[in-house]
């Protein structure tokens, strides 16, 4: 039996779990560098969280004016030109460690066959979900609300209807960058917007002074230290939004409300399997060190799943060839 030092590398096969611009460029890497990726994903499509923005992406190098979704849509182009297998609209149903073997892992195929593969590393690259309903799910009146389709998640669902919440009252609820984006849009756009914070606010210095001119200016009305206290449904296209805000109780009453409240990593799907389980973890997401490896052996993790700190395409990018690159010192 040869020795792994005398294998081709092409006898390693690793399998990434996402196909999102982590999962993608991981597997870009890897085969450049001589193995078998094999990418996974529940989705119809590669391409992750750019699928879902249909707006310019203004911070990749050498491709200007180009909508997230048209970029998600020429990274997958890469992937299937270079004859990387990604199986879409797949469901793993075990992955086991299989001694020195690596990795035992069954998956379920969108024609409903099951299929199992050998691995000798995996990779994480999940990517993370906005935080949703979950938040408010014990306050009164929420769910009326929320049913009504008056409170929403998705950090950009505020871009398609800017032309229609023009002039009408709108509150944002959020401190960090994505709030703060949020409320700029809709006071540009001439809502009259309301942004209610927790604490006090986190997003960067630079989009902060935007929103300090515009609350000077009277476009956007600021509450700090923010607590809930329930929603009320007033008609079929309005809400009533109640807090308390520096010890003063407050009821506003708005067209629509976005909730900008963070992000946790998108695990769905893996929590049930050991091997998962075991892997050490900061406010839910994948700790890693190094280049991306998790605290179990062989398993790595790449992209937004690693935590919130630089949630960018070109981060993304240059996580998934850092954990190739690290796979290719052990394998």
């Amino acid at each position: 039996m040869l020795s792994s030092m005398e294998k081709s590398k092409a006898d390693f096969s690793v399998g990434i779990i996402g196909g999102g611009v982590a999962g993608m460029s991981c597997a870009l890497w890897l085969k450049q560098l001589g193995y078998s990726p094999v990418i996974f994903d529940r989705n119809k499509q590669l391409g992750g969280e750019l699928l879902r923005l249909e707006r310019p992406n203004r911070w990749v190098l050498g491709m200007p004016n180009i909508d997230s979704d048209e970029l998600a849509r020429r990274y997958a182009g890469h992937i299937a030109l270079e004859h990387i297998p990604a199986l879409l609209e797949s469901e793993l149903t075990g992955i086991d460690r299989a001694g020195s073997a690596g990795f035992r892992v069954s998956v379920l195929l969108a024609d409903g066959e099951s299929v199992s593969f050998n691995f000798n590393a995996l990779v994480v690259a999940t990517g993370c979900k906005a935080k949703g309903p979950e938040l408010f799910d014990l306050l009164p009146g929420f769910t009326e609300v929320y049913n009504a389709g008056l409170i929403s998640f998705s950090p950009l669902d505020h871009l398609p209807r800017l032309t229609e919440l023009a002039h009408k009252p709108i509150a944002v609820i959020g401190g960090g960058d994505n709030a703060h984006f949020t409320a700029k849009d809709l006071a540009t756009s001439g809502a009259n917007c309301s942004l209610l914070t927790r604490s006090q606010a986190k997003a960067g210095k630079s989009i902060r002074r935007e929103i300090l001119d515009s609350i000077e200016q009277g476009r956007i009305l600021e509450y700090n230290g923010v607590k809930l206290t329930g929603f009320n449904l007033e008609s079929p296209d309005s809400l009533k939004i109640l807090f308390t805000s520096a010890s003063e109780s407050y009821e506003i009453c708005v067209r629509h409300c976005f909730v900008r409240a963070g992000f946790n990593s998108n695990t769905t799907g893996l929590e049930c399997f050991d091997v998962f389980k075991k892997l050490d973890k900061l406010n839910g997401y994948i700790q890693t060190h190094g280049s991306g490896q998790t605290s179990e052996p062989m398993i790595y993790a790449a992209g937004d799943v690693t935590g919130p700190g630089s949630q960018s395409v070109v981060n993304a990018i240059a996580q998934g060839a850092n954990v190739a690159k690290e796979i290719s010192q052990i394998l």
